[in-house]
Formats: structure tokens, C-alpha cells, sequence
């Protein structure tokens, strides 16, 4: 064979090759394209139907007067034995109930009546005391990323004008009524040490509310004294963080001895 028939017949493998490799990675290119369409899909789907199921939770727990919400918690206790509250915040998404389990891994992907949603559920610390008697007790909610659910308007504290129109949040309990005053909100990371549930002393508990408030990302009008008792809300943030970026919002709880359930 002459040597310009070997040079044509390794450019045609070579020519060959080249083409299976590009159909190679062709199909490679749309099998991901569809699997991220799927899983879009999938995550819009978990939204609506989480939202879905906690908008009928709504209808049907509570009843809004003038004083608040007068909440069913017979009918929420039917629905997850674990409910120990509701949080709210007006004009806001944030309007939910809160469960307080034996780990932070059940509810962290499962709804109320405990189906399967990455949407999850409100939850407060499985390492705090029952019954918001801890000096600082701490509650996780998703920041959905593609749907401003759950905990994502916390992280809208960034912003010290959404503080300005938004300086109570109420928190019921089957006995009580609290108000959460923002204190003080700051960007944060899952593997970050800022968490702590119990404090030697009144000067560990003030230095931990002042290391809030000196990164804070609003100025509050109102104070944590040694007595005061505080709740963290804590949710992901997509911004700063892009692998466990978390958003902290740091409030002083205290009793609202006007309400009265029914």
C-alpha cells in the first residue's frame, strides 16, 4: 500500500473517531441537559405541593382576629405530635408551624405529616430544652432557592430598610404568645461556630449577642439585657456562601402578657 493510501485511510479513522467522540459527547450534553430539566421539575413540583399542603394547614389551623392568630392545635397535633408553636411575620412568606423533634435530620426533608419534601419543616434545635426556656433557642428553616418559601425572607434582613418595616415577629405556643424583636442578623457558614445554646455567665451571654450585633447587617432600636432570653432563625444564604453560606437572625423573645388564647 502506498504511503498516501495509509495517510488516507488514518485520516478517515481519525475523521471517524473525532465524529464518535463528538456523538459521545452530544449525548452526554442532552443527558444532562434533560436530567437538569428533571430535577427543575422536580424541585418546582416539591415547592408547589409543599406550599400547597402548609396554604390548607393554614385555612384550617388558625383563625386571624385583631390580637393574632387564635391557633387549632388539636387539629395541628392530629396532623404531627411534634408541633410545639407557629411563627409569623406580616407581609411575609413566613407564616408556619414549628416542630421540635429528637433530631435535626427527619423534618429536614419531610413535611408535617412527615412525606418526603426537600421543602422540610420549621424546626427548633433537637439540642434545646422544650417549651422556649433555653436562654437562646434556635430554629432552622429552609431559603428555598428557586421559590421565596419558608425561611427565605429572613435572609431579607440583610437589608436595614426591611428591618425598618418589619421589627416584630410573632411566635405561639400552645400556652403563650411571644414577639421576637430582631436584634441582629449576620452572614454566616454551616461548619461556623455560631451557635450556642447554654452561657457560664451573664457576661458570655451579653459577649455572645454583642459578637451578632457588631456584624450585624441592620441596626436594631432595641437591646438584649443579661436577663433577656433570645432566638436564633437560622436559614441558607446563596449570596455571600456558595457552598453553606448561612444567614443568622438573632432575636430578643419576650412574652406577650396582653394575648389570651382561646
Amino acid at each position: 500500500m502506498s504511503e498516501e493510501k495509509v495517510e488516507k485511510t488514518k485520516r478517515k479513522k481519525l475523521t471517524k473517531f473525532a465524529q464518535m467522540l463528538l456523538n459521545i459527547i452530544l449525548i452526554i450534553s442532552i443527558g444532562v441537559a434533560c436530567f437538569s430539566g428533571y430535577m427543575l421539575y422536580k424541585g418546582k413540583k416539591e415547592y408547589h405541593e409543599a406550599e400547597k399542603s402548609y396554604g390548607t394547614l393554614r385555612e384550617q389551623s388558625y383563625e386571624l382576629t385583631e390580637k393574632g392568630r387564635v391557633i387549632d392545635w388539636k387539629s395541628l397535633w392530629e396532623v404531627s405530635e411534634y408541633v410545639v408553636a407557629w411563627i409569623s411575620l406580616d407581609d411575609s412568606t413566613i407564616d408556619y408551624p414549628i416542630v421540635h423533634y429528637t433530631d435535626n435530620d427527619y423534618y429536614l426533608r419531610r413535611l408535617l405529616d412527615g412525606t418526603w419534601n426537600n421543602s422540610g419543616t420549621v424546626f427548633v434545635d433537637a439540642e434545646n430544652s422544650k417549651g422556649f426556656i433555653d436562654k437562646n433557642t434556635v430554629i432552622y428553616g429552609h431559603h428555598m432557592l428557586e421559590a421565596p418559601y419558608m425561611f427565605a425572607d429572613v435572609e431579607k434582613y440583610k437589608d436595614q430598610e426591611f428591618y425598618n418595616n418589619h421589627k416584630v415577629i410573632d411566635l405561639y405556643t400552645p400556652d403563650k404568645k411571644y414577639v421576637i424583636y430582631p436584634i441582629a442578623g449576620v452572614f454566616e457558614t454551616g461548619t461556623g461556630d455560631y451557635i450556642k445554646y447554654t452561657f457560664s455567665g451573664e457576661k458570655d451571654f451579653l459577649d455572645y449577642v454583642n459578637s451578632f450585633v457588631e456584624r450585624s447587617t441592620f441596626v436594631s432600636e432595641e437591646k438584649v439585657e443579661a436577663g433577656d432570653k433570645i432566638v436564633i432563625l437560622s436559614t441558607c444564604e446563596y449570596n455571600v456562601h456558595t457552598v453553606d453560606g448561612r444567614y443568622a437572625l438573632l432575636g430578643k423573645l419576650v412574652e406577650d402578657t396582653s394575648w389570651r388564647s382561646n
